[in-house]
């Protein structure tokens, strides 16, 4: 027989959760975990998994993982914003979790090791990059040539369908969270006092892959283990709410603090990998979609130092990163002169209809027709 738990699956819910998840799976009682849609509970948008447990066999066995997320539709009743899963997904879950064989971009089947790399998580997405296909050279081809006919791009040519190896963050960088709650706290509170202090990098000072941190609040150093403190060259991603800002810490932001929610990751590979293609690579929009995607959803969507250490990373050689970095400041030149252009353009209208329509100025020739 079969039962069904729900599992309110938060990050941080402390050692007693990390062991009844360790035991269970060591034990082989999780047959399977599906991850539910969000706002299934009025007034709440925390994310559900139901677990479906059954008599352990004594040892660890692989786990069906589904991700039925995107199933939900809206209820209907006046309970607003309620998701519900209907007649015809719930006969797909159960389709799927009955058939012989994992149903592609839906559910996994997750063999105990993995389970146990990821931290015994139990998180399906965590398991499934479901919306980040690469597209084959000549389709990624014909998209350029179609978006840079105005354009004066670095010349480029078709690559291979497999792109670059991949490999994990975790093997590339030390992976680790911002100062813990109490101790920031504690250190912004004695900052008045304290012999050395320096800024707190929050979230908000994120902006454009730079640190903009001029009403940053300080922290007394002394109080903050050494680990904590920032490197030039760390790059800083924000790790709760909304996620996705990302930032690289200058000579200028060396040993200031990186505040709770925020992850830091330090290159430990800088022969196979440059901070700045780090960077470029988390900033895009694709990659932060698939990150949110495996992040745990709570009360509020949060990513593990663990979730963001497995996610695979295309990854050219140094030679070729400073190539494509270079590139891509070519193109940041271009849409930096062409802003430039449209503010002037759009200036010099206003300024235009103005003096026009109070006679300042006239046109010259005739009238139009």
């Amino acid at each position: 027989m079969v039962e069904a738990v729900l599992d309110l699956h938060r990050e941080g819910a402390g050692t007693r959760a990390y062991d009844t998840r360790r035991d269970l799976v060591e034990q082989g009682a999780v047959h399977a975990v599906v991850a539910r849609p969000a706002r299934m509970f009025p007034g709440s948008s925390i994310g559900v998994c139901v677990w479906l447990l059954r008599k352990p066999t004594g040892h660890a066995t692989p786990v069906h993982m589904v991700d039925a997320r995107h199933l939900g539709r809206p209820s209907g009743t006046q309970a607003k914003g309620v998701y519900v899963l209907d007649p015809a997904a719930i006969a797909t879950i159960t389709a799927t979790l009955t058939a012989a064989e994992p149903r592609a971009g839906f559910s996994v089947v997750v063999a105990p090791h993995e389970v146990q790399a990821h931290g015994y998580s139990l998180n399906p997405p965590e398991y499934e990059d479901r919306a980040f296909a690469r597209a084959s050279a000549d389709a990624a081809c014909a998209e350029l040539d179609t978006l840079t006919v105005a354009l004066d791009l670095p010349s480029y040519t078709t690559g291979t369908d497999e792109g670059w190896p991949e490999h994990r963050l975790r093997d590339l960088c030390e992976i680790r969270s911002g100062v813990p709650p109490r101790p920031l706290k504690r250190a912004m509170s004695q900052a008045h006092t304290a012999r050395e202090a320096v800024p707190v990098v929050h979230p908000r000072h994120l902006r454009d892959g730079l640190i903009e941190a001029g009403d940053a609040p300080d922290a007394d150093l002394g109080t903050v283990e050494q680990q904590h403190r920032l490197q030039t060259g760390d790059v800083l991603y924000v790790r709760t709410g909304a996620m996705g800002q990302t930032a690289i810490v200058g000579p200028s932001e060396s040993g200031w603090l990186p505040h709770s929610n925020l992850l830091r990751l330090r290159v430990t590979k800088p022969a196979e990998l440059e901070p700045a293609y780090l960077l470029a690579y988390l900033s895009q929009k694709a990659v932060q979609a698939r990150i949110r995607d495996r992040s745990v959803r709570s009360l509020t969507t949060s990513l593990s130092t663990t979730t963001l250490g497995d996610l695979a990373m295309p990854l050219p050689p140094v030679a070729d990163q400073r190539r494509i970095l270079n590139a891509l400041q070519l193109v940041d030149d271009e849409i930096s002169m062409i802003d430039r252009r449209l503010a002037a353009a759009r200036a010099t209208r206003t300024a235009f209809t103005r003096h026009l329509a109070d006679g300042t100025v006239v046109l010259n020739g005739e009238e139009p027709s």
